[in-house]
């Protein structure tokens, strides 16, 4: 995650174990899925919600 995420936007980035999520702000290319791919990451939406926590510094309550 971390080498794929190295030059993207990222607004938010979590942690568990040895797995970790990480909210990126960009439009992904066809490159960037296949590098996806090839290592094995998954890609997934996030609600409205939460990317209003991320962007404005927030808190879930």
């Amino acid at each position: 995650m971390d080498d794929f995420s190295s030059n993207k936007k990222v607004i938010n980035r979590e942690v568990y174990g040895n797995k970790g999520i990480a909210v990126i702000w960009k439009e992904l290319s066809n490159e960037d899925y296949y590098s996806l791919e090839k290592e094995g990451l998954a890609i997934d939406r996030i609600t409205l919600q939460k990317l209003f926590i991320h962007i404005t510094g927030g808190e879930v309550k």
